[in-house]
């Protein structure tokens, strides 16, 4: 049953919620932790976790028509940021970037260990 799959995730939540050696965590930012834990373990390249915040943001910039860029889609896979894929009618597509092509560099900054 799906739910006592969960116990030993809530298990884990309450030993670092009561015994865990700093009192002052918060909690939401572990959870969060957790779900982004949950779906790298997907190894999925478009599966991400937005959080909260980032959603709203990415919300009201779609609802406001406030769009920029170079008109791709990323995630890291296999430690590397690589292209998911290019979006139809923007630089990036005009530019021949394909899916499956990597980015070492960012402003001559290596993209090794990057976070999304």
């Amino acid at each position: 049953m799906l739910f006592d799959n969960l116990e030993p995730f809530f298990e884990a939540l309450n030993l670092v919620r009561f015994e865990y050696v700093k009192k002052d965590i918060d909690l939401d930012i572990v959870i969060q932790g957790a779900i982004r834990g949950m779906l790298k373990a997907l190894d999925d390249p478009y599966t991400r976790y937005m959080d909260p915040q980032a959603l709203k943001r990415e919300q009201e910039d779609m609802f406001l028509g406030r769009f920029g860029g170079l008109g791709i889609i990323i995630s890291i896979k296999d430690e590397q940021l690589t292209i998911i894929s290019p979006i139809e009618d923007t630089p990036a597509y005009t530019a021949g970037i394909k899916a499956g092509d990597k980015i070492v560099e960012i402003d001559g900054k290596s993209t090794e260990g990057i976070e999304l």
